[in-house]
């Protein structure tokens, strides 16, 4: 009885780990996923597949390369999808794509060499969100998108040291509000939306290091510049340049003149 026993768990296993291959000149099958696309294993004749686990294993170019998925059964690609580097079910994972009753939901891709997610892209309700990571998971891009229209990005410009990132920038395309970071600690941030009608943009320095505050931008082409110490500018367009008011923060006009644009000489 206990032979008996062993034999079945043995041939259990080995139904429910059990890897059906797939020729693909032989079969109809699209699992180079892209978000939000179609992904399939049939037939020629387009008849569903039985339910069940099943792999590719092809040559691309000088590797091998392999896919395994599962199949339910109404025909349809469902679970995750994983892409690895050679003909091995543990072997390196390359991408995985989760897939919902045929559609990829999200696609991930990991650093082959040190093992890490380097990439993912998903659906979030209606925005698609695309994600850049360097090590231990640490985002230095982010983008969202709804309906193909840019709402969001955050990017840092530092790719070169694995671990760390440095000067950052924030964009709500949707607020028009723009803030850069240097080591984390917000220092500009740009308006361009809900503000008084007259009024084109405002940008705010928050870095101690920076002698200007703040500059108010007009949609006359006036601008209004504050300094740390209280003091401010008033530039006016003018033919050829721009007339400029000095003045200390009590409001009393230190100097006055012209400044000429000096790309028109």
């Amino acid at each position: 009885m206990k032979k008996v026993l062993i034999i079945f768990i043995l041939l259990l296993n080995t139904i429910i780990y059990s890897q059906t291959e797939l020729n693909e000149a032989d079969y109809s099958i699209n699992v180079y996923a892209k978000i939000g696309k179609k992904v399939y294993a049939r037939e020629l004749n387009n008849q569903k597949l039985p339910k069940g686990n099943y792999t590719i294993k092809i040559i691309d170019g000088r590797h091998k390369i392999s896919f395994w998925f599962f199949i339910l059964d109404t025909g349809e690609i469902d679970g995750d999808i994983e892409l690895n580097i050679g003909y091995k079910k543990d072997g390196v994972l390359l991408e995985k794509y989760q897939v919902k009753n045929g559609i990829v939901e999200r696609i991930q891709k990991f650093d082959q060499k040190r093992e890490y997610l380097e990439y993912e892209s998903f659906f979030k309700g209606d925005t698609l969100v695309t994600r850049r990571y360097k090590i231990n998971d640490l985002l230095y891009y982010e983008d969202k998108k709804v309906n193909g229209k840019e709402t969001y990005e955050y990017s840092c410009s530092d790719y070169v040291n694995l671990d760390t990132i440095e000067d950052c920038t924030k964009i709500d395309f949707i607020k028009g509000v723009e803030e850069k970071y240097l080591d984390g600690k917000l220092i500009k941030r740009i308006r361009t939306k809900g503000l008084s009608k007259n009024i084109k943009k405002i940008i705010e320095n928050y870095d101690s290091k920076n002698e200007i505050t703040k500059i108010i931008k007009n949609t006359n082409g006036v601008s209004k510049t504050f300094f740390r110490n209280g003091n401010y500018n008033i530039e006016k367009p003018i033919k050829g340049g721009v007339y400029m008011e000095e003045y200390n923060k009590k409001g009393v006009l230190i100097e006055s003149g012209k400044i000429f644009d000096m790309d028109g000489f």
